[in-house]
Formats: C-alpha cells, sequence, structure tokens
C-alpha cells in the first residue's frame, strides 16, 4: 500500500504554504487538486499530486481549463 502525504507534506513538495494547498482541495478550484479524507484528515497521494501538477503542463493559460458551471440559489426577491 503506497503511503499517502499529509497536507504538509505536499505543501512542502510543491514550495507552497498549507493554506494554499488546502485551497486547491476546494471544490471550487480549477484544477483541483484530489485527496482522500481521514476522518477530519486530507491525505494525498503521489498520484493525486501528479495529476494536479499535469493540469499545468496541458494549459498554457487559464483560459484552457474546461468550463465549470456554478449554480446559483435562489434569492427568492421578485
Amino acid at each position: 500500500m503506497e503511503k499517502l502525504m499529509t497536507l504538509r507534506e505536499v505543501a512542502e513538495k510543491l514550495d507552497m504554504s498549507p493554506k494554499w494547498v488546502r485551497a486547491q482541495t476546494s471544490k471550487h478550484a480549477r484544477p483541483r487538486l484530489g485527496f482522500t479524507r481521514l476522518g477530519n484528515f486530507l491525505k494525498f497521494s503521489e498520484e493525486q499530486v501528479a495529476e494536479f501538477l499535469a493540469h499545468f503542463d496541458k494549459a498554457a493559460s487559464k483560459n484552457e481549463w474546461p468550463e465549470v458551471s456554478v449554480k446559483q440559489r435562489p434569492t427568492g426577491k421578485a
């Protein structure tokens, strides 16, 4: 079984802050960093980090990333 990395280990590997790594796991992040939730902890495999980094190799700019539709909640105002 492959050893899963902690959020801090991924941050060190990418030379970014743990806060930045956490933000990349948000459902709103594009591309999104995959993770495995174990209780309250986020764990990352080498494969998930590699897939995340591959998006940056493929897309020359953010404009080339896939579109994401966002549904707005009804405001209740007429």
